[in-house]
């Protein structure tokens, strides 16, 4: 089975979506192929070191690569906070001119819930959006609510000037 894409925003060129992690080991490949199928330019992991081994998914970079997808990777806790707001903004600033340039952003966790649900809400801030818009915006296409924890919702929301600047 493949992974389940959300799809949060859809530009007539491009997608903004969240997913839980792909299936690691022996199924991995097919989940990043299934994904360059889908047109996906862009995955963003946000598993930390210890997840990654855990789930399997140390090949993840190179099955990017073999099927012309960019991987970037933002080390997160689970149902945790970032360290840093400047790595936030800056990353969510790029995936936003990637979503402008026409390429589909595709953000993963565990779960594809908490830390997946803040990075896509901080990507939304740059189309004008407040945090709480954010959140109701990648709550519905997810179908449950965005994030796992009130931290990472304030965390946004008190950082959300510091990230659209």
């Amino acid at each position: 089975m493949f992974p389940r894409v959300f799809e949060v925003l859809n530009k007539e060129t491009s997608f903004l979506a969240v997913m839980g992690r792909p299936t690691g080991g022996d199924c991995l490949e097919d989940d990043i192929s299934y994904l360059a199928r889908n047109e996906v330019s862009v995955i963003v992991s946000l598993l930390e070191n210890s997840e990654i081994q855990e789930l399997v998914l140390d090949h993840e970079p190179n099955y990017c690569q073999k099927y012309n997808i960019d991987f970037i990777r933002l080390a997160i806790p689970d149902r945790g906070l970032p360290s840093l707001v400047e790595p936030v903004k800056d990353l969510s600033t790029q995936l936003y001119k990637y979503l402008c340039e026409g390429k589909s952003v595709v953000i993963h966790c565990r779960a594809g819930i908490g830390r997946s649900g803040l990075l896509a809400a901080a990507t939304l801030l740059h189309t004008g959006m407040t945090a709480t818009e954010a959140f109701n915006l990648v709550s519905t296409a997810r179908n449950v609510k965005v994030p796992d924890t009130v931290e990472q919702e304030e965390w946004l929301i008190n950082n959300q000037s510091k990230i659209q600047n």
